[in-house]
């Protein structure tokens, strides 16, 4: 998220230095509130714009992320598990492969690992793959004290129960 606000603050920064300079090359001579306005409306398209342009490189990121998990050995993503820098993204890509061979591993990275986000993308991948096999541990990480594994871990037991309802239906 911090490059995003990167982005952002050098796009203000253009528009502030950028927009005034084009509109003194034109040929109209406004009034200073005229050319107040101007500045500040094409300075605030220019934010609009790169800020839809910021949303869209989300959404292919993330889209990127997901095809790159298909593309993935399962075996690649659970060996990855072990690795602090890559953990939360084997992680994630686990949820989207939604492979049972992930249960295991993912149930003791959410046991065991020490790090947060791990233990709640962690939790999110159960959810995702909705093994009932998950059910005792995620009621065990829903009790924790960090705020984002207990949410991750109550929105997965009840992915996993709302499965289990329409199965049984």
């Amino acid at each position: 998220m911090d490059r995003h606000y990167t982005i952002l603050l050098i796009t203000i920064l253009c528009a502030i230095f950028i927009v005034p300079v084009a509109y003194a090359q034109s040929e109209e001579v406004p009034s200073s509130n005229e050319s107040l306005l101007y500045v500040l409306g094409m300075t605030a398209l220019v934010i609009a714009g790169m800020i839809i342009f910021i949303k869209i490189v989300e959404i292919a990121m993330r889209k990127k992320n997901v095809n790159m998990a298909v593309d993935h050995d399962v075996e690649t993503l659970i060996n990855n598990l072990k690795d602090p820098k890559l953990a939360v993204d084997a992680a994630c890509s686990l949820a989207a492969t939604k492979d049972l061979m992930a249960v295991d591993p993912l149930i003791d990275a959410l046991n065991t690992d020490k790090n947060a986000d791990v233990r709640a993308m962690a939790a999110y991948a159960l959810g995702e793959i909705g093994s009932e096999k998950a059910l005792g541990p995620l009621k065990k990480a829903a009790k924790e004290d960090y705020d984002q594994v207990k949410r991750s871990a109550d929105q997965a037991i009840k992915k996993i129960q709302v499965k289990r309802a329409l199965t049984n239906f």
